[in-house]
């Protein structure tokens, strides 16, 4: 497979370095990122418990969504939603959900 260069400006896309475009639609930073990845599995060992198959599997779906699906966000908040109305007491279901509301602008 050939690799395909195209020049912008002075920068050579496709070279051997990493070239990388982004917008407002990622995560702001690496920080915040890996804060709300660990949030969002406390939400799913605490529904769940911990180590459990469940758990991995709701953690990879739901961060790729996070990630990439279109309104990813308002999709996690729903699920967490979900999650708290099937585990009503777990509290810290409710404290993930109130960070991804509360952050939600930072995570589009």
């Amino acid at each position: 497979m050939d690799k395909k260069h195209v020049q912008i400006g002075d920068i050579d896309c496709g070279s051997d370095q990493l070239f990388l475009i982004s917008g407002p639609c990622v995560i702001e930073a690496e920080p915040l990122m890996m804060r709300t990845a660990e949030r969002l599995k406390a939400a799913f060992d605490a529904a769940h418990g911990a180590d459990c198959f469940a758990v991995a599997a709701q953690f990879e779906k739901f961060r790729h969504r996070l990630r990439r699906a279109p309104n990813g966000v308002e999709r996690v908040v729903r699920a967490l939603v979900y999650l708290r109305s099937k585990r009503p007491n777990t509290e810290r279901i409710a404290q993930v959900l109130g960070y991804f509301r509360g952050n939600r602008y930072r995570m589009r």
